[in-house]
């Protein structure tokens, strides 16, 4: 306690009930509590069924929200897939797009979802295959394609001919190679068309 030749100057460390004006020191702002949506996968299902997505273009944000309730089950390690770049699946999440080895063409497959592969897995008694086991290799070489089927292969980039080709052929100017960066893929608004660069 510190004290001056005043006595109104004394200052405490505890201010004594009374000397303060208490009108003075009210809060008269609420605090709003945070709501917490339901963890619950029931409620959240049942949310999901009567409401939907309550604003245009949340959709997405919506089905994100349910899946924080749902964690696998099985982890399967060096799964076997084809010589491509896999990139990214479409907004919708019905197709998933790779660039091929030589990065000259795009790869689309169309995503069969979860339960594809359920017959394979079936029964399977631990949470993470990575043994080298024959079943285990028979599980790795085909969930890939239990997942996802080739729909299409779009070729971007033309391919460079062969050096005796072209020097058959004078009269034919060489061209650059060209190769699809595999970094730069983007989706139109509506999901329809991809965008890549070269």
């Amino acid at each position: 306690m510190a004290s001056t030749s005043h006595p109104r100057n004394v200052f405490y460390e505890d201010i004594p009930p009374g000397v303060l004006n208490e009108k003075d020191f009210i809060c008269t702002e609420r605090i709003v509590p945070r709501k917490i949506k339901p963890q619950n996968i029931v409620m959240r299902l049942m949310d999901r069924e009567i409401y939907g997505s309550k604003k245009p273009g949340s959709h997405f944000h919506v089905v994100r929200e349910f899946y924080q309730n749902v964690f696998p089950n099985l982890t399967i390690v060096n799964v076997e897939k084809p010589p491509c770049f896999l990139r990214k699946f479409s907004p919708d999440g019905k197709h998933f797009i790779a660039f091929s080895a030589d990065q000259t063409s795009l790869e689309i497959y169309e995503y069969r979802g979860a339960a594809a592969a359920g017959d394979l897995v079936a029964g399977y008694p631990s949470d993470l295959l990575n043994a080298d086991a024959d079943a285990h290799h028979r599980i790795r070489t085909h969930i890939f394609y239990r997942f996802f089927k080739p729909k299409y292969t779009v070729n971007v980039c033309q391919q460079r001919d062969l050096r005796s080709e072209r020097n058959a052929q004078p009269s034919v100017n060489p061209f650059m190679d060209q190769q699809l960066n595999r970094e730069c893929s983007l989706f139109t608004e509506d999901g329809r068309y991809v965008i890549v660069g070269s």
